[in-house]
């Protein structure tokens, strides 16, 4: 289905979505208006046929342009352009879904743009605001599950507590009666898959998206947040040449349970092809999850295909704890053997070796991009007709930098040799006087060497606030032990092996403060309720019916019955 892009005008930016016909003027009933003065009320009118679209000029005065020349009526095709007065519009690319054309909560929706297992994603305009958005829909089969209903409204609030240029920022989340969705932050390009469709990315553009990636789980990780599911349709590449991270649906905090297991079947949160063996195994959500599955991404983007591939995603799952997948160095030899290097630490099956945090693999990705430089070493272009042009980096280093230096050197040679010449031939016979003797200065003693100042051994940073939450646990202080591990986790970091598990004792302490809040607050309401009751129940059954709910408390609708 076609769709109506304003490129430029007052209205630039502004689109819609070719359903049948579209009326194009200043009159403010067209179904693309546009403040344009050299335009007339109705000025010309697009009508869709099927796959087919045309556009007819309504007796304007100025008359429309397509593509240079003036029409009266012409069929279109995607990429052609159309002039109204000041005013250019291009043709392009729609799909048409079910919430297509529809205005719901303030919000009009356009063509479809994506799709997932929990929905699908629109071009929307946000009326209020007069900007364009990406409007992530739930699916209709799903509405009614409210385990899936909370899910995306966990993942739309997730999204919108992490504040970073890496990462999509989510507007708003609607949850009306027919219909749940939230709005985000429409990014103008395409995904790292669509990319990968026409064949491996090369270095330098590979290692931009290493650095955006990593910047944006730096990021997430500090505020305690694992993604779980980077990969390359998630990594989004604008037209700007940006990188962000999207999709934050199955996001968990650090330490938190990521398995529901149920007898006979184990449920994984992410995707087999980028997923490490210790994620498969574990039950708590590790910041090192992210770092291997963005080494299995860079992986996909230099060799041009996932790390492991398989019929189902199960067979994936028993590739992944069996066995590393093929060398990198195979899959693409023209890359250099230090970047490889830095992909296979990414990629380690053993946490303990892998890549500690996204702030290591910043440090290693600098000192990658300083040693190769931008457009050096194993870059590779994808050209018009799609095809790769790989230049090797020796190859660019012998015949780009090498035989400058070579010829540098050859005029200084040519420089001496001339001055001797000329020496010997103009100089000859005449006594030079001698140089005087040097004068050697006279050093003063070096300073007596003080001794080294001893430290004494300093506490590890933000212990004192864990112990400060764990006492305060123990004292059963909830309000204590939440503000310290709060306090914990926003400023201790999560780089290391010990800060990790440290983090987890935190979430730990919290879960334990929102468990323990809840269940004095049933007790509260339990013994207010019995002593709202007492007077009526004289012969204390409802003290054996208190009784008997203590000893079952998951029976909580009979406690408020």
């Amino acid at each position: 289905m076609p769709r109506l892009v304003v490129e430029q005008g007052k209205d630039s930016g502004a689109e819609v979505l070719v359903i049948g016909a579209v009326t194009v003027g200043r009159d403010a009933i067209c179904g693309l208006p546009i403040h344009d003065r050299q335009s007339s009320r109705q000025h010309c009118r697009f009508e869709a046929f099927g796959d087919r679209l045309k556009v007819r000029d309504l007796g304007s005065r100025n008359g429309i342009l397509v593509n240079g020349a003036k029409v009266a009526e012409a069929e279109l095709k995607t990429g052609d352009r159309v002039t109204v007065g000041a005013t250019v519009i291009r043709v392009a690319e729609g799909t048409v879904g079910p919430w297509s054309g529809k205005t719901v909560a303030g919000y009009r929706f356009l063509d479809k743009i994506g799709e997932g297992g929990m929905g699908e994603v629109y071009r929307a305009e946000q009326l209020s605001m007069r900007r364009f958005v990406a409007a992530k829909v739930l699916a209709s089969r799903l509405r009614e599950d409210p385990r899936y209903v909370e899910r995306l409204v966990a993942e739309a609030r997730a999204a919108a507590q992490l504040n970073h240029p890496g990462l999509i920022q989510v507007h708003d989340v609607i949850q009306a009666t027919e219909i749940t969705f939230f709005s985000m932050e429409l990014v103008q390009g395409k995904t790292l898959r669509d990319h990968l469709r026409k064949g491996p990315l090369g270095l330098s553009h590979t290692l931009t998206v290493a650095k955006g990636v990593l910047e944006a789980l730096q990021y997430a990780h500090t505020k305690g947040i694992v993604h779980h599911d980077v990969k390359p349709e998630n990594v989004m590449l604008s037209e700007e040449g940006g990188v962000k991270l999207a999709d934050l649906g199955i996001a968990q905090p650090a330490g938190a349970k990521v398995h529901e297991n149920t007898p006979g079947k184990r449920t994984l949160l992410g995707t087999p092809q980028y997923m490490p063996p210790d994620q498969v195994r574990a039950d708590r959500a590790d910041p090192r999850f992210d770092i291997y599955a963005l080494g299995a991404t860079l992986y996909h983007a230099l060799a041009g295909r996932a790390p492991y591939r398989g019929a189902s995603p199960e067979e994936i799952v028993k590739q992944v704890l069996a066995a590393p997948p093929p060398p990198l160095a195979s899959q693409a030899p023209q890359i250099p053997p230090d970047v490889i290097a830095f992909v296979d630490r990414l990629m380690a099956r053993d946490p303990e070796s892998r890549t500690p945090n996204a702030h290591q693999g910043l440090k290693d990705l600098h000192a990658l991009q300083a040693r190769h430089g931008e457009g050096e070493a194993g870059t590779s272009s994808t050209t018009g007709s799609g095809t790769k042009a790989k230049t090797s980096g020796t190859d660019s280093l012998s015949a780009g930098s090498a035989w400058p230096k070579k010829a540098a050197l050859a005029a200084v040679v040519l420089l001496l040799l001339g001055a001797t010449a000329y020496a010997a031939k103009h100089l000859a016979g005449h006594a030079l006087p001698l140089p005087p003797p040097p004068v050697v200065p006279v050093r003063p003693p070096p300073p007596p060497v003080k001794p080294p100042l001893v430290v004494p051994p300093q506490p590890p940073p933000f212990a004192a606030l864990l112990a400060r939450a764990e006492d305060a646990r123990n004292r059963g202080d909830l309000q204590a032990a939440q503000d310290a591990a709060q306090e914990y986790q926003a400023k201790a970091p999560y780089d290391g092996t010990e800060a990790l598990k440290n983090q987890s004792r935190a979430q730990e302490i919290l879960a334990w403060a929102s468990q323990e809040r809840a269940r004095r607050k049933d007790d509260k309401d339990w013994a207010d309720l019995q002593a709202s009751l007492q007077p009526l129940d004289p012969d204390g059954r409802l003290d054996r019916l208190g009784a008997f709910l203590k000893d079952f408390p998951q029976n909580r609708h009979a406690q408020e019955a």
